[in-house]
């Protein structure tokens, strides 16, 4: 009787296929968090839901941090509505003013924002760039 040193095609296969679920399982972990844009897509929604809720306009301020707060404009007075940080943010500080009818835009001081994130005005929805 021979004796054969080595694997079969099966357990090399399996072998495969084990790192391969293993490695799919992993790699999230080594991969960058969720994008920013994502992040301010879904931040400009709930600020945008925020302001039809509230019957007032709302200030949606984006330090170069990531650190961002809410703040109706009927209500300065009382303090930021809420506020947070977005994690993988990398870009330009800039103030977004939603009005409680859905629309929005940037204020003058954010022209370094509103190049940098596209905002269809109408809707308040962000366009892929």
């Amino acid at each position: 009787m021979r004796r054969h040193h080595g694997f079969t095609l099966i357990e090399v296969l399996v072998v495969l296929l084990l790192l391969g679920l293993a490695a799919a399982l992993v790699a999230p972990i080594f991969l960058p968090r969720a994008d920013a844009e994502h992040e301010i897509a879904r931040l400009v929604r709930q600020t945008r839901d925020v302001a039809e809720r509230r019957g007032e306009t709302v200030h949606l301020t984006i330090a170069t941090s990531g650190t961002w707060w809410m703040q109706g404009a009927a209500s300065a007075a009382a303090g930021p509505l809420t506020g947070g940080r977005l994690e993988a943010f990398s870009g330009p500080p800039g103030t977004l003013v939603v009005s409680p009818i859905g629309t929005c835009a940037f204020d003058a001081r954010s022209a370094a924002a509103a190049r940098a994130i596209a905002i269809d005005p109408l809707t308040c929805e962000v366009r892929a760039p």
